[in-house]
């Protein structure tokens, strides 16, 4: 009995040692980051990534699944300094934007900040509940040249935090205009 308890035990432990190396590789494998360019943004993200949508200024960057919606995925809104100067300076922007490009109206219900072109950025974060229950996060920068670049963050709660977290703060790290961030508004 005790000699079939060992080869149980050894067999297990390879079972687990098998699963492991291919959760590794797998990981891995979906995580090796290229380059994507939108217009004058360029930023690094996992090669699993996919443009997903564009509108007038705007473009959807999604990764993974979670039923048939994207896990993760982010939404860049540039507008031209000429754009910008025809909207007011102010929280309303940041409002038109979430309620546009990311589905809630809702004021915000908490802030975060992150590092975005270098610098730390404080936006909105809350929960959403379309196109299901999810956690959204805005920021609104102001570029050099007076533009505007708008990014929203959304993460399915049916998605796991690590995966999204990933998406994020590869893209995040990595993003470069054809300017600099001057302040944030």
């Amino acid at each position: 009995m005790n000699n079939n308890l060992k080869k149980i035990s050894y067999l297990l432990a390879a079972i687990a040692v098998c699963g492991a190396l291919y959760w590794a590789v797998g990981f891995f494998q979906d995580h090796k980051n290229r380059t994507f360019t939108i217009e004058n943004i360029s930023f690094n993200a996992p090669s699993s990534v996919k443009i997903v949508g564009s509108g007038v200024n705007a473009y959807d960057i999604s990764i993974g699944s979670s039923g048939n919606l994207p896990g993760a995925w982010i939404t860049l809104y540039v507008l031209s300094r000429d754009e910008a100067n025809n909207l007011p300076n102010d929280a309303k922007t940041l409002l038109y934007f979430k309620s546009t490009y990311l589905g809630t109206s809702k004021p915000t219900e908490m802030t975060n900040t992150r590092n975005i072109l270098g610098k730390p950025v404080s936006g909105d974060l809350q929960e959403g509940t379309i196109p299901k229950p999810n956690i959204i996060e805005a920021y609104r920068i102001r570029l050099a040249d007076g533009g505007l670049l708008f990014i929203g963050l959304r993460r399915m709660k049916t998605y796991p935090k690590g995966k999204g977290e990933l998406l994020f703060g590869t893209m995040l790290n990595s993003i470069k205009v054809n300017t600099t961030i001057t302040s944030e508004d």
